[in-house]
């Protein structure tokens, strides 16, 4: 319900100047723009690990921003990093190091050596400060995300910066002095939250 909220709120803040299709495209562009910015729309998602080393993550993941198996964070290698430590790396078990996204198919991650004691089930939870109650043995990847909502905290400001663009962008109620007050209004509220 967030988007629409936003969206509502920018229509208010904009008076009846703003273009529903044009603040909607905006919308998207600010959150896929912060979706790939280090702070914002930051998840931590819970991963069982297959038998195998490898696993693949979703498709709405953008980046990853840390792979942390049974509260230990993994180094990143690159495949010849890890080749140089074990030609045969795909076989070794072992408790996870590293992991490598390098010469794996797109958004598959793999885990050297293989954990080779199984996570836990997985029986819910998750909710725990900072995932305490996560099984042991499993694999939590924090990431940005490309999402539709925000937080309830981020809808003014957002509201602000869509209100900026609608009334930079060439039109017929163009006026940059009250865009420009409205997008120094909302990164100013932006640094309050971070």
């Amino acid at each position: 319900m967030a988007k629409a909220n936003v969206l509502a709120l920018a229509q208010t803040i904009g008076g009846n100047f703003t273009d529903a299709v044009a603040i909607d495209k905006f919308y998207t562009e600010i959150v896929n723009a912060w979706a790939a910015t280090p702070g914002f729309l930051t998840n931590a998602t819970l991963v069982q690990v297959p038998a195998a080393n490898r696993f693949t993550f979703a498709g709405s993941i953008i980046e990853l921003r840390a792979v942390i198996w049974d509260q230990t964070e993994l180094s990143k290698l690159t495949l010849r990093e890890v080749e140089s430590l074990n030609p045969e790396w795909r076989n070794e078990k072992g408790a996870p190091r590293a992991y490598i996204l390098e010469g794996e198919t797109t958004k598959t991650v793999a885990l050297y050596p293989a954990p080779a004691i199984p996570a836990q089930a997985f029986t819910g939870g998750g909710g725990e400060p900072l995932g305490a109650d996560y099984p042991t043995y499993s694999v939590v990847l924090i990431h940005t995300e490309v999402r539709t909502d925000v937080l309830v905290y981020l809808e003014l400001p957002l509201a602000l910066l869509i209100v900026e663009r609608e009334f930079i962008r060439e039109s017929d109620h163009r006026d940059a002095a009250f865009a420009t007050a409205a997008g120094d209004f909302g990164r100013a509220l932006l640094q309050l939250v971070q």
